[in-house]
């Protein structure tokens, strides 16, 4: 039988992009925000990654460190001017945030956070007694042609031939600006000397050639970016492996199984601690591999909205109902979901095979006969090829309506969902649970 690949990595790595931050004082990346990250970079699902993490830090390290790169990275493209770019890094990035970029990202981009540093603090020094000018595109034009010309000039030899330049307007700025700073200082010109206002000039200068740089430095970040994003992820490509290869040890061979938090949005119901019992059992919510089969299977316990569930002294949870009464036999319904290949493929008797289970689910004339699941009606939904929803029964009515069962295929899987009614307090509330996880799985897998 073929050996189902699971969580395959993603062709493109450019095309994961983390979402931008507003503030850099949260830009160490998260657990979560590195779970996410790699969810997408992988396929893998996040119970398996969150259960690899937990059990094995140390392959998340260098990828978390990836991760708190590129939002650096995303922060500096998010700032709309070079003015929000310096509050971005106005925290100096600290110690360990610094340590992590020199070693992650390229020389590029750490000479461009350099620039927004330096350019902070010659903004720090002019608005504390000025307005800070608006952005003059004439004198930036001067000042990018001549910072990226033939030879590729100094950010200083670039400032100095740009200004001297007519076209840039730079001698209607400098003078307007320093009379303005003057002004605020609270000085006379005619009283302060020449050293004082030659020292306020350089000021000016100093003010607006770190202003030009960071535009130009944010400007060339944004065109290395897609590039940037690409090499970091790619040089991250064994450690993704090694955390695909070990999630794949939970059951994480289809990664559309439900989160708790899927069950948690489910519409009537909530989960229940009941799946843990007993505690000496195996982990039936987290997705396993059924052994020498290629069937992986998801079990847990839910509870109608209302019902609380405490602890007794043994750790049993006790189900309560909305007016607080203990309920001797909890409302809990049993959910199941397994899925393998749709496709069998092997060896008999000497010659290769290969069947499709479709071909066998279609023959409906065998649940006539069934002794406790009979058909109920066909489905039809976005992502299935075929699919029909089966009810629980006995055939003489004696036993009740006990639950449900979904089976559906799409081009490459065979699925089956089962609700078990443990103690029946209404076939509608079991029909309407079973088609809400029947199109979670179904979106999860399209999405």
């Amino acid at each position: 039988m073929k050996k189902i690949v699971s969580c395959v990595i993603a062709a493109a790595f450019c095309a994961l992009v983390l979402a931008p931050r507003a503030s850099a004082m949260d830009a160490k990346a998260t657990q979560a925000e590195i779970v996410e990250a790699v969810e997408k970079a992988t396929g893998c699902g996040k119970d398996a990654l969150d259960a690899v993490m937990k059990e094995s830090p140390q392959l998340f390290e260098n990828v978390g460190d990836t991760v708190t790169a590129i939002k650096v990275v995303n922060m500096v493209l998010d700032a709309k001017d070079v003015e929000a770019v310096a509050e971005v890094v106005k925290w100096e990035l600290g110690k360990e945030l610094d340590v992590i970029l020199k070693r992650v990202l390229p020389a590029p981009w750490l000479s461009a956070i350099s620039a927004f540093k330096a350019y902070y603090a010659a903004l720090e020094l002019i608005r504390d007694y000025l307005v800070v000018p608006a952005f003059d595109e004439r004198l930036y034009r001067a000042y990018k042609a001549q910072r990226s010309g033939a030879g590729g000039g100094t950010p200083e030899a670039a400032f100095t031939e740009a200004t001297v330049l007519p076209a840039s307007g730079y001698y209607l700025v400098k003078p307007s600006m320093l009379e303005k700073y003057i002004k605020a200082r609270g000085w006379k010109k005619d009283v302060i000397g020449e050293n004082v206002i030659s020292n306020a000039e350089k000021q000016i200068d100093n003010f607006w050639q770190k202003r030009l740089e960071a535009r130009y430095q944010k400007d060339m970040a944004a065109e290395q970016a897609a590039a940037v994003r690409q090499t970091l992820w790619a040089a991250q490509a064994n450690n993704l492996a090694a955390i695909r290869a070990a999630a794949e040890q939970y059951g994480n061979a289809y990664p559309f199984f439900l989160s708790r938090g899927d069950v948690d949005a489910l519409d009537g119901f909530q989960f229940s601690e009941y799946t843990y019992w007993p505690p000496s059992a195996p982990d039936r919510f987290r997705p396993v591999k059924e052994k020498d089969t290629s069937i992986v299977i998801q079990a847990f316990q839910v509870i109608p909205e209302g019902i609380t569930e405490k602890k007794d002294e043994q750790g049993f949870p006790v189900c309560y109902d909305k007016g607080g009464k203990r309920m001797d036999n909890g409302p809990h319904v049993s959910v199941s979901i397994q899925a393998c290949p749709r496709i069998m493929t092997g060896e008999y008797q000497g010659k290769p095979f290969s069947y499709d289970l479709l071909e066998g689910e279609k023959e409906l004339k065998h649940y006539d006969t069934h002794p406790f699941v009979a058909f109920s009606r066909t489905l039809a939904e976005p992502g299935m090829v075929y699919g029909h929803l089966l009810r629980k029964e006995s055939k003489d009515g004696s036993a009740g309506q006990k639950g449900y069962i979904v089976v559906f295929f799409t081009d490459k899987l065979r699925v089956i969902i089962g609700v078990d009614q443990i103690e029946p307090y209404g076939a509608a509330g079991a029909e309407a649970l079973i088609l809400q996880i029947m199109r979670v799985v179904l979106g999860k897998m399209t999405r």
